[in-house]
């Protein structure tokens, strides 16, 4: 019978161990004192190293302007230091290095913060009670919405910033972009001017562009892209997943965790991709 805990070690403080250990290397201790927070996840898969022992990952949070500071080559030398790190009963074996950025916990406390203002407004002045279980389901997916909100906006940037590269400040005009969305996207800015209640998204054609539009724009600009994807049903297929779990999320269901396990895997499986937007 395995003694493993599977539990990862507090999170804070193995960042603070993995600081100090590479301490004395210049190159090491600069990328790590880069990093916001960490976390540390099991697949739940066998590494056959050791009985009954997991495989996991460890991804860094990192500011988006730090993002292209991580070069893939430290992975490694990371990865090693870290193993070493574990403790030997918590039976998980990092297989992976992820750079994810962090935008930081504004979005996550706003959304708290009007959780708890809202709740407070309905009990004290409406004659309508909300379940326990809807507002304490609220809170505990607002990190899902800050994970949404993070997804679609790198992927945004991420997007706008290689055609421009490509095009220049034209690059709507000369993207190869489907007489459909460009439709959407001309209704969409009307509309948007309309009703001057709505606080405009921006000033980018980008930002009137749902999720799934955003995989039309790169298959159909895929010269453009094909040296950041193994192949365009590679990251066809992963933006059709996250866009399937962001529907949930945007009406509203309750996602599990299998669900957030999707937009993370596919989100940082993208990221190691696109990581390095100098290439």
């Amino acid at each position: 019978m395995s003694e493993f805990t599977y539990s990862p070690p507090d999170e804070k403080l193995f960042l603070q161990a993995l600081k100090t250990k590479v301490k004395n290397d210049d190159m090491l201790s600069s990328i790590l004192n880069k990093v916001r927070h960490i976390t540390i996840d099991s697949t739940g898969q066998y590494s056959r190293r050791r009985w009954n022992e997991y495989i996991g990952s460890i991804s860094l949070c990192v500011g988006l302007s730090e993002i292209e500071d991580m070069d893939d080559k430290i992975h490694g030398r990371i990865l090693e230091i870290c193993n070493s790190l574990m403790p030997s009963n918590c039976g998980i074996y990092l297989e992976e290095v992820n750079i994810v950025p962090d935008y930081g916990d504004s979005l996550t406390n706003f959304i708290e913060d009007a959780l708890t203002s809202e709740d407070e407004l309905i009990q004290s002045s409406i004659s309508i009670n909300i379940s326990d279980e809807v507002i304490e389901k609220g809170k505990d997916l607002s990190h899902v919405y800050n994970l949404l909100f993070i997804i679609e906006n790198t992927l945004r940037e991420y997007i706008e910033r290689k055609l421009s590269e490509k095009f220049g400040e034209n690059c709507y005009e000369q993207a190869t972009i489907p007489i459909a969305v460009r439709n959407t996207v001309s209704t969409r800015m009307e509309q948007e001017k309309l009703n001057k209640w709505i606080r405009v998204r921006s000033e980018s054609w980008i930002y009137y562009l749902d999720f799934i539009e955003l995989g039309y724009i790169i298959k159909n600009n895929w010269p453009i892209f094909q040296k950041y994807f193994p192949s365009q049903e590679w990251i066809m297929v992963k933006m059709d997943e996250l866009y399937k779990c962001r529907n949930l999320i945007a009406h509203n269901s309750s996602i599990g965790s299998h669900e957030i396990d999707v937009l993370k895997i596919n989100f940082q499986s993208i990221l190691k991709q696109i990581g390095n937007l100098n290439q």
